[in-house]
């Protein structure tokens, strides 16, 4: 098959019946999703004011919303994803941020929120004569997508992807081996701000498979069970906060279906992988690693079971670089290290943005050239600190910002989780430094052990100043809307 991030198309002629996408008890057909792209993008041509617009898609949970990102991209326009639940004032800073020029939505807009200079419209309706059939073409240097991500300075980071940065992913990520096949059903457990669900989407359109959504609504953990086994999934991507979430449940579940199993958006614990491999027995389980600025992921390794295991503080090895890609690891000066040596991970290749959106010097900042081997690179600086071993491959030690210093030594907070797990038994663990009132190392623990019980055995593996001053048991960690834990969330609560 040759790749290409319209392939989607092909299906809806080749296989109309087929199932492409089931949330809940609604089940829709190629034809069907063919249908709403094709009335989607009547409604960009007639309201578009030029060629490579930017426009916005309110992340709804439904077909409509799905089939939107197909059609904004078939016009040769770039989308943005807008939360729903997110403050409209944020909405709004995005939309002018991004110079969208429509916004398109599956729901009217609520009331109270704030009327915005660009146009909404409803993608709801039903196709009529001026729906647009004829197949989409890709231009490797038009945008697909913008993300925008978190900034320091509180001001978001816009992040274009193009469909030549979007193609490179795709032929480097089922190169790994993570085939999809047309009678496969999906997981898709991401919001559509996050980008680790292009890949479940897309992947999935264009190799003519069916993508099952998790509902948002309810208790998250539950919601992913029942969709696994009411669905009977082939294909899994997780954050491993959110399969966290789950591990209570894991001595009644398997999922016998399930052939590929993967894992992205945050370190990835050894020991659980290792509990959810007796829930899959039939399971390839990969671990990928890859900020949005290259492309979703960009390396990957595959878990041969424990006695093989690669692991720094419990973390699972992030592996090799994917197809076309490259690594460094460089110091403060952005000298290549050797390896076994511990450093800030670059990257390039074809996945990697050519730069943030309408942000020179925040672009300046996070890219650097250097001459290898005789060649000028530029290199993204991802903030994570990895190392390369004696077999090739990188070893994840967290982030840069990960990494304090307590009474001159430099501390890894990556590596106090390692000891908290340990003593709590594998329980979900935090260790989050406060803004304000000087460096101090708080540990939150989702375990039924006492505080006093906690740090007592902490302090029998732990030199004095890798102690947190003070372990807050918790029942549960937060999550932000990708998965992740929410660390911010957590330095928050000892503002108070």
């Amino acid at each position: 098959m040759i790749l290409d991030t319209h392939n989607w198309f092909r299906h809806v002629a080749q296989s109309p019946e087929a199932a492409a996408f089931a949330l809940r008890d609604d089940i829709f057909t190629y034809r069907e999703l063919g249908d709403r792209v094709a009335h989607i993008r009547s409604i960009i041509r007639r309201a578009k004011r030029g060629p490579r617009n930017v426009i916005a898609v309110v992340a709804h949970e439904d077909l409509n919303t799905y089939a939107s990102l197909l059609a904004v991209m078939a016009e040769r326009c770039a989308y943005v994803p807008l939360d729903p639940t997110a403050p409209w004032s944020r909405n709004e800073a995005l939309l002018k941020r991004a110079g969208a020029v429509m916004v398109l939505s599956s729901k009217a807009p609520e009331s109270g929120e704030p009327s915005s200079s660009v146009v909404h419209f409803e993608t709801a309706g039903v196709p009529d004569e001026h729906a647009v059939y004829t197949a989409p073409t890709c231009h490797p240097a038009d945008i697909a997508y913008i993300l925008f991500t978190s900034g320091s300075t509180g001001e978001p980071k816009g992040v274009p992807i193009t469909h030549a940065n979007l193609l490179a992913f795709l032929e480097a990520f089922f190169a790994t081996g993570c085939d999809i096949r047309p009678s496969d059903r999906v997981l898709q457990m991401f919001a559509l701000t996050f980008d680790l669900s292009v890949v479940c989407y897309l992947a999935t359109f264009i190799s003519g498979a069916c993508l099952c959504p998790v509902p948002s609504s309810g208790i998250r953990a539950v919601n992913v069970i029942k969709v696994l086994q009411d669905k009977d999934i082939n294909v899994a991507l997780f954050v491993p906060s959110a399969l966290a979430l789950m591990r209570n449940y894991f001595d009644e579940l398997q999922f016998p279906s399930l052939r590929h199993s993967m894992f992205c958006g945050e370190a990835l614990p050894a020991d659980l992988v290792a509990s959810w491999a007796a829930c899959t027995p039939n399971a390839t389980q990969f671990n990928f690693y890859g900020p949005t600025e290259a492309t979703i992921y960009c390396t990957y390794h595959q878990w041969q079971g424990p006695q093989s295991e690669k692991s720094v503080n419990g973390i699972l090895a992030i592996g090799k670089p994917m197809r076309g890609m490259e690594v460094l690891v460089v110091d403060e000066n952005d000298k290549p290290l050797e390896k076994n040596i511990t450093g800030q991970l670059c990257l390039y290749g074809p996945q990697v943005t050519h730069g943030y959106w309408n942000s020179p010097e925040i672009t300046a900042a996070a890219f650097f050239e250097i001459e290898l081997h005789g060649e000028t690179k530029r290199f993204y600086r991802t903030g994570d600190l990895a190392s390369v071993d004696d077999d090739g491959d990188l070893l994840y030690f967290g982030r840069v910002d990960h990494q304090v210093k307590i009474q001159g030594y430099r501390v890894e907070l990556g590596e106090i989780e390692f000891f908290a797990r340990k003593v709590t038994g594998d329980s979900a663990a935090a260790v989050v430094v406060p803004s304000r009132g000087g460096l101090a190392l708080h540990l939150f623990a989702v375990t039924e052990m006492t505080s006093a019980e906690v740090l007592k055995n902490l302090k029998e593996l732990l030199p004095a100043h890798m102690v947190p001053k003070r372990v807050h048991t918790v029942s549960e960690l937060p999550l932000n809307a990708s998965g992740k834990i929410d660390r911010p969330a957590l330095a928050a609560q000892l503002q108070g």
